[in-house]
């Protein structure tokens, strides 16, 4: 499976964690639960989708406080969907993904209080630490850790154990009306030999960091350098497929936490990693999927926990 080509193209790890004045972030503080959740953009707002596992003791007091919030119940999973009010911790989520290199891989809701995990390449490093040292208004603030990312496990060590995570991967053929040198400038810019991770969606924009496999056909104005000399780069594109899937996962609640692409000549392989509490779910949208986007022929080639298909 190619997320263990992916993962180490970002050669840094880093993981801060906050308090803010999030109510869920209060209960998790007061009852002891966990959750997972993904930021996404919102024009100049961000809001969250977050996934609190059924496998957890979870107090009658805090399924209370889980009403009063308007979570929604599954066999497996809570699930809500709220803007991100607090202004400090917005701000920092911001900041992150202005960086050309950052991929958010999980956000965490821990006893209280909220961690981000994410990767960068060390050419960002002076930017990373620039924005981690300066003064802001987000509450105990502290860094985990920032070390080189060069274990096997992904980000898996770091988070709870209540929390499974499942990565599915896809293969498709992409039809020749989306194999277009003028039309298309990925293929205008990187052909048809490349990796990719998804940063954020924004409006009809999708932001990537993209790993060039042969050599720039052209330079795109969009097209931001991270390390010239490996080969990543920073740059948008649009894909009806991918924006659906973000869309749905949207609508149903769940946490998509990460996103690998693979081009190779006309096949185009999608990764997806997701919480197991809300996998019912996410296995709605692929049959969707496969119903909406027939010209590009989706097919699930590969299930498995997170950590069987990064060791693989």
């Amino acid at each position: 499976m190619f997320i263990s080509e992916v993962n180490f193209f970002l050669n840094r790890i880093c993981a801060i964690s906050f308090t803010d004045s999030d109510k869920l972030l209060s209960l998790s503080g007061k009852y002891g639960f966990s959750g997972i959740a993904k930021f996404r953009m919102n024009g100049k707002s961000g809001f969250s989708i977050t996934n609190i596992p059924k496998s957890q003791p979870i107090p009658a007091e805090a399924l209370k406080g889980f009403a009063e919030l308007g979570l929604v119940e599954s066999d497996t999973a809570f699930k809500g969907r709220w803007d991100v009010a607090d202004e400090a911790t917005l701000s920092m989520f911001r900041n992150l993904l202005s960086v050309p290199s950052v991929v958010i891989d999980s956000v965490l809701l821990t006893k209280g209080r909220r961690t981000i995990i994410f990767r960068f390449h060390d050419t960002d490093l002076q930017n990373i630490s620039a924005l981690l040292s300066l003064p802001n208004k987000l509450r105990n603030f502290s860094i985990n850790f920032l070390i080189e990312n060069k274990d096997k496990k992904y980000f898996i060590n770091h988070i709870p154990s209540s929390t499974v995570l499942k990565y599915y991967e896809l293969v498709t053929s992409v039809p020749p009306s989306s194999m277009n040198l003028v039309g298309d400038y990925v293929i205008a810019t990187f052909g048809n030999n490349w990796y990719r991770e998804v940063k954020y969606l924004l409006e009809d924009e999708i932001h990537a960091v993209y790993y060039e496999k042969s050599s720039l056909i052209a330079r795109s104005g969009q097209l931001k350098d991270i390390s010239t000399s490996e080969k990543i780069y920073e740059m948008s594109f649009q894909n009806p497929m991918i924006t659906h899937v973000f869309s749905e996962t949207t609508k149903k609640m769940v946490s998509i936490l990460g996103m690998q692409q693979r081009m190779v000549g006309k096949n185009f392989l999608m990764g997806m990693i997701i919480p197991e509490a809300v996998e019912s779910e996410f296995q709605e949208i692929l049959g969707d999927l496969a119903v909406k986007f027939k010209d590009w022929k989706p097919i699930v080639s590969s299930v498995s926990r997170l950590e069987e298909a990064i060791s693989g």
